[in-house]
């Protein structure tokens, strides 16, 4: 293996139980494996090298003498220096990346989007860094692999080998070794490198630790791994050393993990009791994984012989040393001590026991207790534990002190309490009970009862606890250590909860808990009882009541001056340090019992014996919450508030009743509003990193140089922040002590308490607590980094009270939605109260000059720093609270001198006990990351409601929320998107506020104590508003899956939502650092996230953690990642991103993802993924280029016929195989589309279609649908449910994934509900994925049967079919000619007949298989076998079989069961039944009779049943198209019956659809019906049926005459409708109820300019026809013009029902003349064979493009335009013979000329027509229009009888003479009249002319 990125590639595929690559064995049984702990052991620069360098000399290179050039030599050199390698090593780094693809290579290993094309020197640095870290990350993955149990023995087996390998060739001190060369100071700069130092010295610790899991150390690795635990402590001592305030040294701090790392296997591996296995790793029966217990004997350590020695290396270590140093002393003698102690305490001697004894003595003198309390890395578990929670870490932690207790208990060796050297009692307590609060296991191994399973009991923490509560019983300092150690057990489990409330109550006097107790018979000390508890805290808030009310009194002022004096002022009362610290410590007891409701209750009621115990107990407390900061410490109200909250969570009664309370004691103030945030923020310039230098003032003479001031002790911040009072109490605490002090326990609890209450609490109050959080809260938490250190005192409490706030904030938005009863109040006109707390949120969130969101973005920008891994955690300074000293007065105050020393220790004890209740807590990362998530989950939920919101705002009038925007005197609400756009600058206020909370002020510009000169003003926030595009974008990456998700989808709703795509695009480059390199960085992230297993955080809650919500999924980053380039409202981001060459990278992982359906991977990825790509090839074809760049698409073909074979189907699997066949289609659809792929693609289409169309690969997709597993469901839903049901709809679905449920689970809270709703979803599931599985699969067989139609239509001859324009009845009119083939494009398949018969075939076969399956999949497979037959219709040299057979299959497809069928369903089945038989009637009589006895009478009578009585119009005219096709021209051979029934069913079935019943569904059942109409219409007798049957309306309830589209599509079926209705009005012309239907839809709206119809469609004269079938369709609707032009029939032909049409409708009018102009059109070419407007006509189907350059299609334009011709003249005559309106005589003498130029058949037909209409508009009389109109085209006719060959020497009796004689003395008789007077009456025809007439 070559380097180390394979090793790495190859170990963890070991490492997660796949099957590796042989190499990989063999490289871990090689000597190589021991170099990757020797990763970083470089040789150093040297000079002779570095001298041949400067004078340009060779240097080696892989062996080879290598000159260089002078830039690659200072290149060399620079690598050299930074790094500290060798320069020969250098060089060969450099070497390695010269070529542009190997850095382009690395830039994608390393998952860089940039790729390094000009920085050779950056890419060979990277280069170094990777390798070092795929070095320790392989060694991490075997030492890791080696204790999984989970592993396969071979692999796990081949793993330990390799550490037992790696430990024989010094494994431990190659590891020490690099984290001493990580310690130097060489990696200590730059940035970039200290950051590389933190992460390799934290990957190095955790191989070291992993690989002496358990494992017996040597005396020499334990005197180093001593040592060097001791030098990096050093380094951290010397870091604790600050040069300014707040700042430390960023490379030490990144080391602490790793000392703590190591710290702990040093006290696990020195353990002599602990059971430990050999170094070769023999005895692997012993072994223990991951903290599980091993009842064998323990093994003796072999290091226990030299305990003595190591002992004495220890005690020769310096005494003068730092805290970490000293406490890292501490921890080698505990050590030590362990390593001295025997494996069984009964055999121990007296020198054991002392020196035991000795070393653990030593090691509580140097504060160990207290040292690994401070250090967070031991207590926090920051140790990786590759795919499981860190336990390992906190379990090795905790087996070490359960053995320290035991051993201080055996030889008695536990401090005493309050000792003052070292370590006491409290400290042992204390790091137990940080120790519990992270890892709660511990909890259960204090007591002994049998029902604490979980973990084996310790009878030495039993024994500790009874201990402790004996020095509690003797004195006070360790009352409240005791109580709080009580406290964390209790937050254990539900049992130690239900535990240690039994055991408070066991000395009851009725009690008889006294057993299962930490030990049997264990009783708490006299006077801790929970009743002892309540009365505790009743009677201090009587006492401090009692105080307060006789200041009030002593205080009154006297009604008159003659009054004695009043007593002297007296002071309030102030809780003392001890006592506020023991009524915390209750407090905290009385909570953590309160674990469940439950338990709340239980608690309650042992604590009263009253019904309203919650409330009572509540009151209590909540009456010492409502004094004063000063007399109750904020962490005491933090901890009452709690217990108040936890009251609250017993039951609805209660939390509305404590609810009543607070609302009554008025925590916060109700005045003011949600005002603009502050603009600056104005600083101690030494807190300033980048602050201008002060200027330099002049001294006078005498004058001092003014001292700086200490910015802690005189906080300008406290000032500016206190700068407005309030009458809340928790307002007036915030802005005061707390302020003052830094720490805000009170304001949290109070937070907590509010969101417990919730809903409970009243619009006023909710008010307020939203207030106070968004303003008092988080703005102090948002501001800028800077002056975060005078603004809290502990890192973590500022994301830790942030999370409450902003909890708080979610809480009112979760139920704001317009059904919700706050928002019908707030846009109610009627409405007089005030806008809800949710209002008010929304709003500051969305208004121009609102604070929220611009708080969210300087959050988010904030948690991105880099964490403050590293603190100094020494005493707190007690000089920052002492009381400056004031000048003496004439009279000096001693009472107020001693207050004011009072009131500093007492904030010295309050902050004391606020650090170490915070050291149990979560770190400052911990918290960090969740403010983060919650942040991110805030504008989640305020994005999702702001479109709503918007739009409320903008409607309401004279509302609530009218009238709040009203006084905010700010602009409307908008879109977040838009903010962020038009938000490049915070906002700046103009004029301060007057009212309300302190951030709602500028600060003023001088401060007291302060000079201008000290202080720097700032803006406010840490990051503007428009920072949040770059910060979500950040965070669109893998590896990060608590904010990935939120951050892609906030991306998504940004995108969508922003009104300006471009602005947005832009702001999205310049997040991306504004480089060419912009879209390849977001591309590559998003792409990354979809292909990569997102693992989560430490999901394990902390007690400071209580009552926050927990935290919703993140969901998965690769879906919202998908989703967001497929945005629809923001589909260019896609485009953008493609344009670039990005997108490529996505398409493929997407692509490759479709393997889940072959190896059973993630599903949900898979078929989002799918969709993704068929969403892309939508819109941008060239993704389709992308995808076949090999045989990607054959391959998903192949896949897809895999999955779909098994015996059943999972509904995931299903959903996946649906999207596959979707894409499939789009791709292969998009690469028959004209320039829409490359050639390439195109072919690999085609390749993917021809491994579709076999036959066992469409029998398994086609039979997948009915393979589903289906859950059978009720329809009724239950009416408990009901309710539930309607109030919890399911969540919308995404582009790329659809929703199929029936309701939200996650809403309901009612087991038997949410039972009922899982059952209900998991049905509607299966049935909704069956049916999308059958339409996706018909949709890619329509588009394969469209190839394969194609490929056939490329080898039929071409033929000539024309048009018929004669009129004789016996001359068949066959519009079927017309439509050459319904589908596709040109393409080159095999077989493309028979592969149509499969499909047809193949769809039958499986619905006949699957008789009794659901009929929603089936309809989808009918429709399919309907388009392939529609194919095979068109197509000829099909054998007689293929035909026959596909009859008999769909026959038997018909047989369903009733309830398995459809309408639906039947009539796709009839529709290629029709096309079917339509195929064998034209084939020959023979197979036509063949295949209509293939049916069987059975399904023919199936056929006419729906034909007479189907619901469904379309349904209806399916079967009687099956009809028509399949009834024998006679009644011969016993077929009468079949032809009675067919004639039945059409004739009397009736049309009897509704106009409501809306358009035709199926156009290929419309096409089918009218063809067949068609072929029985051939006798007159058949066509009196049909139209007595109503056919012409039933077509037009059909949308059989609707306009076809703008593109010219629908066209097809109005063709042939329109055929047929000019064919029945031919063969009946008298049938008034046919001419009536027939002027009604195809003159509709002719005369309505406004309105687009089927006349303005194809009779404007302006458009000339798109394409030939706009032409064709334009003859066939003059076609019907003409026949209804004909004027009355003669008397004895007419019918008795005839009555002709004596007026003529508008429509008509315009219909003729727009006939008229058409003619008149036609017949001014000059040219008509070479130029005309008919010659632009486009091919409109597959077969004429394919002919489009050839003289077939010039032949077929010809035809149309012949048939247009001679119906235009048929027309004109018919027009002429019936006096139409608006006859024009000039248009007929052009139309006649031209006819007479012409040639062929048409023009024969024209000129004729032509003279007749001439003829009978001249008759006599003649109107004074057409006699002008005539005189005016008498030369033009004279020259034609005269000069045109045809009729000059036309035969003098035929018709053509007879003709020209007639006109000729029309026109003569014309002129004469013109001449006469008008007077005269016109003379009458002469005789010719009336023998003619």
């Amino acid at each position: 293996m070559d380097t180390s990125f394979a090793v790495l590639e190859g170990v963890s595929t070991l490492a997660s139980g796949r099957e590796a690559a042989p190499d990989v064995a063999r490289y871990l049984q090689s000597p190589q494996l021991a170099e990757l702990a020797k990763c970083l052991e470089q040789p150093p620069p040297d000079a002779a090298k570095r001298q041949k360098l400067a004078a340009s000399q060779p240097l080696l290179l892989r062996g080879k003498e290598q000159a260089l050039q002078p830039r690659t030599a200072r290149l060399v050199a620079a690598l050299s220096d930074e790094l500290q390698l060798d320069e020969e090593v250098a060089l060969d780094f450099v070497a390695r990346v010269t070529e542009r693809q190997h850095r382009r290579d690395l830039a994608g290993m390393t998952g860089r989007a940039e790729a390094f094309d000009d920085d050779i020197g950056g890419a060979a640095r990277q280069l170094f860094y990777f390798e070092a870290a795929c070095s320790l990350r392989a060694l991490g993955e075997i030492v890791r692999g080696a204790l999984d149990d989970n592993l396969p023995h071979n692999a796990q087996h081949a793993l330990q080998q390799a550490v037992c390998s790696l430990a024989k060739q010094n494994l431990a001190g190659s590891l020490l070794n690099a984290v001493k060369r990580l310690a130097s100071s060489s990696w200590a700069h730059p940035v970039d490198r200290a950051a590389r130092a933190g992460e390799f010295a934290s990957l190095v610790s955790e191989a070291h630790y992993y690989g002496f899991y358990e494992t017996q150390l040597e005396a020499n690795e334990a005197k180093d791994l001593l040592e060097t635990t001791r030098d990096v402590s050093r380094l951290l001592d010397d870091a604790c050393r600050p040069q300014q305030v707040g700042q430390l040294a960023p490379h030490a701090s990144r080391l602490r993990a790793c000392r703590d790392v190591l710290l702990l296997g040093a006290l696990g591996a020195l353990d002599a009791g602990a059971k430990l296995r050999d170094r070769n790793g023999s005895r692997d029966d012993s072994l223990l994984r991951y903290g599980s217990t091993n009842e064998d004997d323990r093994t003796a350590n072999k290091l226990a012989a030299n305990a003595a020695a190591l002992r004495s290396t220890i005690q020769q270590w310096p005494s003068t040393l730092g805290n970490e140093a000293r406490g890292a002393k501490a921890s080698a003698n505990l050590a030590a001590a362990l390593l001295a102690r025997p494996n069984r305490w009964a055999d121990a001697t007296s020198d054991i026991e002392e020196a035991v004894r000795s070393a653990l003595q030593d090691a509580f003198q140097g504060s160990v207790c207290q040292f690994l309390t401070r250090t967070h890395g031991l207590l926090r578990g920051d140790l990786r534990d590759g795919h499981r929670a860190p336990l390992t870490y906190l379990a090795a932690f905790t087996e070490v002190i359960v053995a320290v207790v035991e051993a201080a208990l055996e030889v008695d060796a536990l401090p005493e309490p309050s000792s003052q050297y070292g370590d006491s009692l409290e400290d042992v307590l204390e790091l137990i009970r940080v120790l519990c609060g992270r890892y709660p296991q511990v909890c259960d191994r204090f007591f002994s009862s049998e029902d604490m399973d979980d973990e084996a009991p310790s009878a030495a923490l039993a024994h500790l606890t009874l201990r402790a509560g004996d020095a509690a019983r003797h004195g006070d300092a360790c009352r409240a250590p005791y109580l709080r150690l009580l406290a964390s057990i209790a937050r254990g489990s539900e049992k130690c909860a239900t535990a240690v409330a039994d055991f408070l109550r066991s000395d009851e006097e009725d009690s008889d808990l006294r057993d299962g107790l930490f030990l049997d018979g264990a009783a708490p000390p006299p006077g801790y009882g929970l009743r002892h508890f309540s009365a505790l805290i009743d009677r201090y808030g009587e006492v401090l009541r009692a105080a307060e009310l006789e200041t009030q009194l002593a205080t009154t002022t006297p009604s008159s001056i003659y009054v004695a004096a009043p007593p002297p002022q007296r002071e309030p009362l102030w809780l003392g340090g001890a006592d506020a610290e023991a009524l915390a410590a209750v407090a905290d007891v009385l909570t953590a019992c309160m674990k469940t409701p439950a338990h709340a209750r239980r608690v309650c009621a042992a604590c009263s014996n009253e019904s309203n115990a919650p409330s009572r107990l509540a009151a209590s407390a909540l009456r010492l919450v409502c004094r004063d900061g000063d007399a109750v410490a904020p962490d005491l109200k933090g901890a009452l508030f709690a217990l108040i909250a936890s009251c609250a969570s017993s039951d609805d009664d209660a939390r509305t009743s404590i609810a009543q309370l607070v609302q009554k004691a008025s925590l916060t103030s109700n005045s003011g509003g949600l005002s603009a945030p502050p603009s600056q923020l104005r600083l101690p310039r030494r807190l300033v990193p980048n602050a201008p230098p002060v200027p330099q003032t002049q001294l006078f003479p005498g004058q001092v140089q003014r001292a700086p001031k200490d910015p802690l002790r005189d906080n300008c911040l406290a000032q500016q922040l206190s700068s407005v009072a309030k009458p809340g109490v928790v307002e007036r605490d915030c802005l005061g002590v707390e302020t003052r002090l830094r720490t805000f326990s009170g304001s949290e609890g109070y937070l907590r308490l509010v969101h417990t209450l919730g809903d409970a609490l009243d619009d006023s109050s909710r008010r307020s607590a939203v207030r106070f959080s968004a303003r008092d809260i988080l703005l102090r938490c948002a501001a800028r980094d800077d002056g975060q250190i005078l603004a809290f005192r502990f890192k973590e409490e500022r994301w830790r009270l942030a999370c409450r706030a902003l909890a708080v904030l979610r809480q009112a938005l979760e139920s704001y939605e317009p059904t919700s009863t706050s928002w019908k109040r707030d846009f109610d006109a009627k409405s007089t109260e005030e806008a809800s707390a949710s209002f008010e949120v929304l709003y500051d969130a969305l208004s121009d000059r609102g604070g929220l969101a611009a708080a969210l973005a300087s959050l988010i920008a904030a948690a991105a720093k880099e964490g403050d891994a590293f603190a100094p955690d020494g005493d707190i300074d007690q000089r920052e609270f002492l009381p400056e000293p004031k000048p003496q007065g004439l009279i000096k105050d001693a009472n107020d001198e001693k207050r004011r020393t009072l009131r500093a220790e007492l904030d010295v004890a309050s902050v004391e006990r606020a650090r170490r209740s915070g050291l149990g807590g979560a770190g400052v990362a911990w918290w960090r990351r969740r403010c983060e998530r919650a942040a991110l989950d805030l504008l989640e939920a305020i994005t999702s409601k702001e479109a709503l919101f918007i739009k409320a705002c903008r409607a309401a009038s004279d509302s609530p929320a009218q009238r709040a925007l009203v006084k905010a005197a700010r602009g409307p609400p908008r879109r977040i998107g838009d903010l962020l756009l038009a938000s490049r600058t915070p906002a700046v206020q103009q004029q301060p506020s007057t009212g309300g909370s302190f951030l709602r002020n500028d600060f003023g510009s001088q401060l007291d104590g302060w000079h201008d000169d000290d202080l720097v003003s700032l803006p406010f926030f840490e990051a503007p508003l428009a920072s949040l595009l770059p910060e979500l974008a950040k965070r669109a990456q893998p590896g990060d899956a608590l904010t990935a998700g939120p951050s892609i989808r906030l991306l998504g709703a940004l995108a969508g939502a922003a009104l300006d795509g471009g602005r947005f695009l832009a702001a999205l480059a310049a997040a991306e650092d504004k480089g060419a390199d912009a879209r390849a960085k977001f591309a590559a992230r998003v792409a990354a996230c979809t292909d990569r297993t997102m693992i989560d955080e430490d999901g394990v809650d902390t007690a400071d953690a209580d009552g926050l919500p927990n935290l919703k999924p993140a969901g998965d980053a690769g879906h919202a990642a998908l989703d967001l380039l497929v945005e629809p409202r923001a589909r260019h981001l896609a485009g953008w991103l493609l344009d670039g060459g990005s997108l490529e990278a996505a398409v493929d992982v997407a692509f490759r993802s479709a393997s889940a359906l072959e190896t059973g991977g993630d599903l949900g990825t898979a078929e989002r993924a799918l969709r993704l790509v068929a969403e892309l090839a939508t819109s941008h074809r060239s993704c389709v280029d992308c995808v076949c760049r090999d045989d990607a698409l054959v391959d998903l073909v192949t896949i897809v016929r895999e999955a779909c074979s098994t015996s059943t189907i999972s509904v995931p699997t299903a959903r996946c195989l649906a999207a596959a066949l979707e894409c499939l289609a789009v791709c292969t659809h998009t690469a028959k589309l004209p320039d829409g792929v490359q050639d390439q693609a195109r072919g690999r289409c085609r390749n993917a279609v021809d491994a579709f169309l076999r036959v066992d690969v469409l029998q398994a997709v086609f039979g997948a649908a009915f393979k589903i597993e289906t859950v059978v469901a009720s329809d009724a839903i239950p009416e408990a449910a009901r309710k539930c049901v309607e109030a919890a709809p399911p969540r919308p679905s995404s582009v790329l994934y659809e929703n199929f449920d029936v309701v939200d689970e996650t809403k309901l809270t009612d087991p038997q509900v949410k039972q009922w709703a899982k059952h209900a979803n998991q049905a509607q599931r299966a049935v909704t994925a069956a049916a999308r599985l059958a339409d996706a699969a018909q949709r890619f067989a329509a588009v394969c049967a469209g190839y394969a139609f194609e490929s056939a239509a490329l080898e039929a001859s071409s033929t000539d079919q024309n048009m018929a324009f004669r009129t004789d009845d016996d001359q068949q009119s066959d519009a079927l000619a017309l439509l050459n083939e319904p589908y596709g494009d040109l393409a080159g398949l095999s077989r493309p007949r028979r592969a149509l018969a499969e499909v047809r075939d193949a769809a039958a076969r499986a619905l006949t298989e699957n008789q009794s399956s659901d009929a929603r999949p089936a309809e989808a497979l009918a429709r399919c076998a309907a388009d392939a037959a529609a194919n095979l219709r068109s197509l000829d040299k099909l054998q007689r079989s293929v035909t026959v057979g596909g009859a008999r299959q769909l026959a038997l497809a018909l047989d369903r069961p009733q309830r398995s069928t459809s309408e639906a369903l039947r009539g796709h089945l009839y529709a290629a039944l029709a096309h079917t038989l339509a195929r064998a009637r034209h084939r020959d009589p023979q197979t036509s009779m063949e295949a209509s006895d293939a049916v069987g009478e059975r399904a023919w009578g199936r056929v006419c049943a729906d034909a007479a009585t189907a619901a469904t119009l379309w349904v209806r005219l399916a079967a009687r198209a099956a009809l028509c096709e399949g009834a024998p021209e006679d009644g011969g051979r016993g077929r009468g019956a079949r032809a009675a029934l067919a004639a039945d069913a059409l004739t009397h079935g009736g049309f009897r659809g509704s106009g409501g019943e809306g358009p035709l569904v199926d156009a290929a059942a419309l096409e089918a019906s009218c063809a067949a109409l068609l072929k029985l219409c051939r006798t007159r007798d058949a066509a009196a049926r049909v139209a007595d049957a109503g056919s012409v309306d039933a077509l037009a309830a059909a949308g059989a005459f609707s306009p076809p589209d703008i593109d010219g599509g629908g066209l097809r079926s109005g063709l042939l409708a329109l055929e047929l209705v000019r064919v029945l009005l031919r063969r009946l012309p008298a049938h008034q109820r046919l001419r009536s239907s027939a002027q009604k839809h195809c003159c509709a709206r002719a005369a309505d300019v406004g309105r687009r119809s089927l006349a303005q469609a194809l009779l404007a004269v302006e458009a000339p026809p798109r394409d030939l079938g706009h032409l064709r369709g334009r003859a066939a609707l003059v076609g019907v013009i003409a026949e209804l032009a004909k004027g009355e029939a003669p008397a004895n032909g007419a019918s008795p029902s005839y009555v002709p049409l004596a007026d003529k409708s508008s429509d008509v009018v315009a219909c003729h003349a727009r006939c008229w102009r058409l003619l008149a059109a036609l017949a001014s070419e000059n040219d008509p064979e070479r130029a005309g407007w008919w010659l632009a006509c486009l091919p409109s189907n597959a077969r004429e493009r394919k002919d489009a350059l050839s003289t077939v299609f010039d032949d077929a334009k010809r035809a149309a335009h012949s048939a247009l011709w001679v119906r235009l003249a048929d027309f004109a005559k018919n027009a002429a013979a019936s006096g139409g309106p608006a006859v024009d005589v000039e248009v007929l003498a052009a139309s006649t000329r031209r006819g007479a130029d012409g040639s062929g058949a048409a023009a024969a037909f024209a000129l004729e027509a032509g003279l007749v209409a001439l003829k009978d508009a001249l008759r006599s009389p003649t109107d004074a229009a057409t006699a002008s109109a005539a005189l005016r085209c008498a030369p033009l006719l004279r020259d034609t009888f005269r000069n045109v060959p045809v009729l000059r020497d036309a035969d003098p009796d035929g018709l053509l003479a007879r003709l020209v004689r007639v006109v000729g003395d029309a026109l003569d008789r014309v002129e004469k009249e013109s001449k006469q007077p008008k007077e005269q009456p016109l003379r009458l025809m002469s005789g010719a002319a009336s023998v003619m007439a």
